[in-house]
């Protein structure tokens, strides 16, 4: 699987779960990844973000 797909698979689950509080951490878990990582991916495909 491709990089995209895993932030795909984030995005999506963000927006199937806006009404409860995320974190980075319960994000990056879902895909996966270990946080550092998963932040540094969605970042570089998204040119921002804020924490």
């Amino acid at each position: 699987m491709t990089y995209s797909h895993y932030i795909k698979r984030a995005i999506s689950y963000i927006q199937q779960h806006l009404n409860k509080d995320l974190t980075l951490t319960i994000i990056s878990d879902y895909i996966g990844y270990s946080s550092y990582h998963f932040y540094r991916l969605f970042k570089k495909r998204n040119k921002a973000i804020s924490v």
